[in-house]
């Protein structure tokens, strides 16, 4: 039965020279996109801890479904959905995430990096309740960025 919790995990094809582009040249792209599917894969088995959400995994660009799926390992896993994502840009994608889940009925949605493998769950546990008391929750991030942004 779908919660009313959308949990959104942001992720891109591991595609050498596409992904963790700061790391190079101190290692190579495909090194980089290594550490990547690392990361991606951990966030997944984090975000499949979290109770109480339907778990999304936002893909790009739009060919690169069967790559996260090889990536992640998961084909066929009821407990992962998977949502394509659509815009030009960053900020165009999350806004159109954000409207399509609240279109498809989810009272709260959650997006975070897919690959953000050191988030404690209870960090994503806190933004759903925060946004009991609030439409909007951002987890900040040192470089002055953010890890999270959810949405009530």
């Amino acid at each position: 039965m779908p919660t009313s919790n959308a949990l959104v995990l942001f992720m891109k094809a591991p595609r050498p020279g596409t992904v963790k582009t700061r790391l190079t040249p101190r290692v190579t792209t495909d090194e980089a996109a290594e550490l990547y599917r690392a990361f991606i894969l951990d966030t997944l088995h984090q975000a499949q801890r979290i109770a109480g959400t339907d778990l999304f995994v936002a893909w790009t660009p739009d060919d690169g479904r069967t790559e996260l799926l090889k990536a992640l390992g998961c084909p066929g896993d009821p407990d992962v959905n998977w949502h394509r994502q659509r815009g030009s840009h960053l900020g165009e994608r999350l806004s159109n995430a954000f409207s399509a889940f609240r279109q498809h009925g989810w009272e709260k949605t959650v997006v975070l990096g897919g690959d953000s493998p050191l988030l404690p769950r209870e960090f994503v546990e806190e933004a759903f309740e925060a946004l009991d008391r609030h439409d909007v929750v951002l987890g900040p991030a040192d470089d002055g960025g953010y890890y999270l942004i959810g949405l009530g």
